[in-house]
């Protein structure tokens, strides 16, 4: 029974997930769309749930208008887009090649390589955020070649929109046809196929900078209809959950002052800079009162007598028995590197009845967070668990740095291991633009300590490397104290001495447990009607717009056979090598014959006459095949073979037709093939193995909202 009913809530969320929901519409739509059609069938591919291409015409003409509108231009954009593009080829291969080998020497969060999947690492309301770049993004890149094509007089044979996905979309745009055989025939010269190639990535190029640019001037560009950017309230904790504002602020205020100070989060007057004394107008202690200035959800200025609190914290989080309301249950523990405090000594799944004598009980509101709100000091207390056993654990602080907490009164961005009481090695440091790192390349990992501003380390069994620089060393630490650390460096017998930094750890002593989320004061009626989170989202899309816009750019360069890169290496492999023809090569090409068809493309270049026609058919019947050779792109080459299909002795309809033909055959293509083969495979090899050390180091990588 247990069985049926799991298998019950799992086809519910299947078919109740927005990702399901979204794809089933798209579905819909297709089909509403091909009834509608009707006759013009031939106009859409459907291979459900894979695929569904819409194509027309209608657009040929309009982009052919604007290409031919100013041609020199255009050309000239083009010609640009040629160069700039094969700058992203060469950034494209160093970047890859270069991040693997950082993943393989030193790996860190910044080097991880993942795709974007909606539904696994990328959630819906993020997916939403990218619907709009997407579509814009693929749309200008396609048209982009259409346009270049057309400057050369490359046929545009179709233009259309496109959706796959398997159960849950993952692609979707616009796209357009070209005569790719008329392209990559001798009568279109290297730069005109260049320019076709390069179009698409250039335009996204540019958008990529319009998005950079935009985003740096945003507050600018905001500011005709918006005020500064402020903070409103969306959810106060209660007492039980740790808060001490319930009832003093509410749901829905905006607020755009504190203490008569102009909240402006753009120029860092900010909640978290106020409460955290980063700024000189106010200072913040526990106990202290701060006046918030708000307009309310009706529209009226109020003011809220907020009160500061503690802000401890235990570095786990929990969840009360379901049978029991006296015991928690760890759900998670903070890591060294998110600031855990009670790494070492706690683990998921534990249960605990009291803390320092405090018994809980979810009922009475006695919570970890009410014992916290009576604490004074940070201090070591014991926890105890079901089966009476205490455990010593950390109450303190919240730590403010984002990452790195191996000390917890300095920080320095480094990571160490106790290798025996005299030594201990680095095992990384963080990297300093990215990581927040203080010491990249004044330390390395694997460099083994032996003293500390000329003392050597002495490490008892029970002593910590912190322990013994409080104590022995006795650092007082102030911002950017130098440290004088005396290693052994890997590989290397002798000692050296080396500077490192120390600062001392940011900690967060106030809490008024509330939570914000940012808000735009509008100024006029029409950011009145868009609404103050209208700012919030356009920021948002302008940066989705620049990651996505830089990344096609960047990933399309790649010489991959999917991608524009691959044509451009092929194009200058073909020039660097040429071509030596042989005359007179002959080629077997099969055709399935329908009596409603004429014209039958040969799909081969540079064939000089059709050497024979043949029905291949068991039966010997008196069927005539009358037929023409055509040249239809103009290159005095045969390509296509026309049939006579008035004439009333034709074949059936599937009839294979054997055609032999004659052509110059370029004794050169194996060899570039090869070359090409092999560029794509290394790349290939490159760009996979990024992915899978990106997944071997850092596992599942979920793409979190804002």
């Amino acid at each position: 029974m247990q069985t049926i009913v799991s298998t019950i809530d799992l086809i519910i969320n299947f078919l109740t997930d927005p990702f399901f929901i979204y794809s089933a519409l798209f579905w819909i739509v297709c089909y509403i769309a091909i009834k509608i059609l009707g006759k013009k069938r031939e106009n859409v591919t459907l291979m459900f749930p894979f695929l569904a291409m819409f194509r027309t015409k209608r657009f040929n003409k309009w982009l052919q208008k604007i290409a031919l509108k100013f041609p020199r231009f255009w050309k000239f954009v083009w010609n640009i887009g040629i160069f700039v593009s094969f700058g992203f080829i060469i950034f494209g291969i160093y970047f890859f090649t270069a991040n693997l080998i950082d993943l393989f020497t030193a790996p860190s969060i910044e080097n991880v390589i993942s795709p974007l999947i909606p539904g696994v690492n990328i959630d819906f309301p993020m997916f939403t955020y990218l619907i709009l770049p997407l579509l814009f993004i693929i749309t200008i890149h396609e048209f982009s070649h259409a346009m270049a094509a057309e400057i050369d007089g490359i046929e545009v044979k179709s233009t259309g929109v496109m959706g796959a996905g398997v159960f849950f979309i993952v692609a979707f745009g616009a796209f357009v046809e070209i005569d790719e055989f008329a392209v990559n025939s001798n009568k279109v010269s290297i730069w005109t196929r260049l320019r076709i190639a390069c179009a698409g990535t250039f335009s996204n190029a540019i958008q990529a900078g319009l998005a950079i640019i935009l985003l740096m001037n945003f507050s600018a560009i905001i500011t005709p209809f918006y005020g500064p950017e402020v903070f409103q309230v969306d959810y106060t904790l209660p007492s039980i959950q740790g808060g001490y504002n319930d009832g003093n602020v509410f749901i829905g205020d905006k607020v755009y002052a504190i203490n008569n100070t102009v909240i402006n989060v753009r120029n860092g007057i900010s909640l978290t800079a106020i409460l955290n004394n980063k700024t000189d107008a106010i200072k913040c202690s526990v106990g202290d009162t701060l006046n918030f200035s708000v307009i309310d959800t009706t529209g009226q200025r109020q003011n809220r007598i907020v009160t500061l609190g503690h802000h401890f914290f235990l570095g786990f989080n929990y969840q009360f028995n379901e049978e029991n309301d006296s015991i928690i249950e760890i759900t998670e523990v903070f890591e060294k590197i998110s600031g855990g405090n009670n790494f070492d000594t706690l683990s998921v799944g534990m249960k605990f009845n009291s803390i320092d004598g405090f018994d809980f009980n979810a009922t009475e509101g006695n919570t970890p967070e009410s014992y916290l709100k009576s604490q004074t000091e940070e201090k070591i207390v014991n926890i105890t668990t079901i089966t009476n056993q205490n455990i010593s654990i950390h109450i303190d602080y919240y730590p403010l740095v984002a990452g790195a907490y191996e000390f917890r009164s300095f920080y320095t961005g480094i990571f160490f291991e106790k290798l025996s009481s005299e030594k201990v090695r680095v095992t990384r440091v963080l990297k300093n633009s990215t990581e927040t790192g203080l010491n990249e390349n004044l330390i390395l990992e694997d460099d083994v300590i032996t003293k500390v501003n000329g003392i050597g380390l002495n490490l008892s069994d029970n002593a910590s490397f912190e322990q013994f620089l409080a104590t022995e060393v006795g650092l007082i630490i102030n911002d950017n104290t130098e440290v004088i650390f005396t290693v052994k460096p890997n590989g290397i017998e002798r000692e050296i001495n080396k500077t490192v930094i120390f600062k001392p750890m940011q900690k967060s002593s106030v809490y008024i447990g509330i939570g914000t989320s940012p808000y735009w004061i509008p100024k006029n009626w029409f950011s009145s009607m868009l609404g103050g989170v209208f700012p919030i989202w356009l920021e948002r899309e302008f940066m989705f717009f620049f990651i996505i816009a830089l990344s096609v750019t960047m990933f399309n360069m790649l010489p991959l056979p999917i991608f524009d890169g691959n044509r451009v290496i092929k194009e200058i492999i073909n020039s660097i090598i040429g071509s030596k023809y042989e005359r007179g090569k002959t080629k077997r090409i099969m055709l399935n014959f329908s009596q409603s068809e004429a014209d039958y493309h040969l799909k081969t270049y540079n064939i000089t006459r059709i050497q024979n026609v043949e029905v291949k058919l068991d039966s010997q019947s008196d069927y005539e095949l009358n037929y023409k050779a055509k040249d239809t792109i103009g290159d005095d080459f045969v390509d296509t073979i026309s049939f006579d299909i008035e004439n009333l002795k034709l074949p059936p309809t599937g009839t294979a037709i054997e055609v032999i033909v004659e052509h110059d055959q370029d004794q050169k293509a194996p060899l570039k093939r090869k070359i090409m083969n092999l560029i794509g495979i290394g790349i290939f090899i490159i760009v996979l193995m990024n992915f899978i050390m990106s997944y071997v180091l850092f596992g599942d990588i979920v793409i979190p909202f804002f």
